[in-house]
């Protein structure tokens, strides 16, 4: 078990989704916080990806709420490519992730000329703006954008065609490069390994591991997940759904995420009891180590 004090990002609070015909889950529960990553595991049609979309805001939850911290940024990685027509070379859109270092470019180089005309009475707020925009890493762009591509073999050519002359794949990879130069405090990623060969894999872990904030995956790749998770929870066993420590189980359990999920979760009903579902009485009681 990890001991400090760590910042909270995202507290998920009895939260449950009702489509009419049934109950998809209910009463899940967590938090996490930064420097933690999260797999959600399950069968399909459980809710995984629906969760993530609760959290990313772009599908509503009927009971529960999602808090994330104030001023917090996320990013969220869907596993279904809009097909949203935009012309617009593949550099162009990355640039959409620095649209506030574009706007402070601008005024920046509106002060420039200002200046020829009064340099003495523009000079202080000039030399400020240049200070913010080195601070945000305005100078540090193309180097961001680059280190991504590569990593996710992204070539020049690509960055140079239109986003639409893409192939599915193509557009994936192309979207991931965006989340991941958002540099956020909340990465929401769901099926990120999707068209992405080892080479690419490897370098996605290494990038999440060195991630500062919190992360939430959802993939079928179990073999990626035990590499980058040290918390699961699971949404197709509705009496655990329960996020659990994966350190508390490794001196036992090493590994056995990847070869049997059930028998962590069974190691996980030893060690735990679980607040994920209100119980006959309306009640739950909080998740803690025996």
């Amino acid at each position: 078990m990890r001991w400090g004090v760590y910042m909270i990002i995202l507290d998920v609070n009895k939260v449950g989704k009702n489509y009419g015909y049934g109950v998809l889950f209910e009463g899940v529960s967590f938090s996490l916080n930064e420097g933690e990553t999260l797999s959600i595991v399950g069968q399909n049609g459980c809710g995984k990806s629906t969760l993530l979309k609760m959290i990313a805001g772009k599908e509503r939850y009927d009971t529960g709420s999602i808090s994330i911290k104030k001023d917090a940024k996320f990013s969220y990685l869907d596993q279904v490519i809009s097909d949203k027509i935009d012309e617009r070379n593949v550099k162009d859109i990355l640039l959409d992730v620095f649209e506030d270092l574009a706007e402070l470019s601008l005024r920046i180089k509106k002060y420039e000329k200002l200046m020829e005309e009064d340099n003495s009475k523009y000079l202080d707020m000039y030399c400020k703006l240049l200070e913010e925009y080195s601070n945000k890493g305005g100078y540090d762009i193309d180097v961001k954008i680059n280190t991504v591509c590569s990593g996710l073999g992204i070539s020049s050519e690509i960055l140079k065609q239109s986003y639409n002359s893409l192939s599915g794949g193509e557009k994936t990879l192309v979207q991931l490069a965006r989340v991941l130069l958002v540099k956020p405090d909340l990465l929401l990623l769901d099926e990120p390994t999707n068209h992405l060969d080892i080479e690419r894999i490897e370098w996605l872990e290494k990038y999440i591991k060195g991630f500062k904030g919190a992360c939430i995956i959802v993939s079928h790749d179990r073999y990626f997940l035990d590499k980058m998770s040290n918390h699961i929870l699971d949404l197709s066993d509705v009496e655990v759904k329960a996020k659990v420590d994966k350190t508390e189980l490794e001196p036992l359990f090493a590994g056995i995420f990847n070869d049997n999920i059930n028998a962590m979760k069974e190691a996980a009903k030893s060690y735990y009891t679980v607040d994920r579902l209100p119980d006959t009485n309306g009640k739950s009681t909080k998740m803690t180590l025996k």
